[in-house]
């Protein structure tokens, strides 16, 4: 099973980007869906929420004042943390149910709005960041009813693009038509994410092919997966596409590698790496 994991800032359209992966093939797992789910009426969630906050959070059917809740937590940050020990574990264990329910050799995405700003990356084969221009987003934003000022705000509240950008495997541009993304996202899956997830389920290393479209550089994409393995073990040749580290690493075959060739040789057509290990 290959885990992306999913994530844009503020109006890039990443909803957009994850239901043309759901059409493609992809298993989408929705982390505000989930967020939804587990403060839901009835659930331990709703019940601890509303002992902490007291009972004008909750509206007149039972059911969640989420607006309330935001003007709660939005500039204390106590509140916000009090909010996060209550609702993050829950989401997390909804979300590694649904992963461990995908059917071996599926593509499974996980869509998260603030990935950046958590700092969970590590936790994905790969990364795929939607970007676009700030005006683009702007614009989109005030089509669904934002004001503008309340835009820019919630916008400079997230992580910056450069912030995204350093996490990402994949960049992929939004500014122009669905037509365009979905295209991309329909070439993604089609040549490089699913032979990947195929990959990984049998233990085969990839082939060179098609070359998919990329925001990012391919030096970036190099030292992207570089630095992963640099927080493994210790680099200490690196020659091409090859790396040589000190030893050998277990969870290195969790990036997306499989024994090969006296090292690791990566299951994913689109970063054909080798890792061997010095004697």
């Amino acid at each position: 099973m290959l885990l992306i994991g999913l994530s844009g800032g503020i109006g890039a359209g990443k909803s957009t980007v994850a239901e043309a992966f759901a059409v493609a093939g992809a298993i989408v797992i929705d982390s505000d869906q989930i967020a939804r789910e587990v403060v839901a009426i009835g659930t331990s969630g709703l019940a601890e929420i509303q002992l902490r906050f007291g009972s004008e959070v909750l509206l007149a059917d039972g059911t969640l004042n989420r607006s309330y809740l935001a003007e709660k937590v939005f500039s204390d940050e106590k509140a916000r943390g009090d909010l996060e020990r209550i609702t993050h574990p829950r989401i997390f264990r909804v979300f590694q149910a649904r992963v461990a329910e995908a059917p071996q050799g599926s593509v499974v995405v996980h869509d998260v709005p603030l990935l950046a700003e958590t700092g969970a990356e590590e936790r994905y084969h790969l990364v795929v960041i939607v970007q676009a221009d700030v005006e683009t987003r702007l614009a989109r934003l005030e089509a669904r009813g934002l004001a503008r000022e309340l835009a820019e705000t919630r916008m400079k509240n997230q992580a910056s693009d450069a912030d995204r950008r350093a996490i990402a495997d994949v960049v992929l541009n939004n500014d122009g038509a669905v037509a365009d993304v979905q295209g991309l996202v329909r070439e993604m899956m089609h040549h490089r994410f699913i032979p990947f997830a195929v990959n990984l389920s049998q233990g085969t290393v990839a082939q060179p092919g098609h070359i998919c479209k990329n925001g990012l550089k391919i030096e970036e994409t190099f030292d992207r997966i570089l630095n992963r393995i640099r927080a493994l073990s210790t680099v200490t040749q690196i020659e091409g596409n090859t790396i040589e580290i000190a030893g050998e690493e277990d969870a290195i075959l969790k990036l997306g590698f499989v024994n090969s060739l006296g090292g690791y040789t990566s299951c994913d057509p689109g970063r054909l790496v080798h890792i061997r290990v010095s004697p």
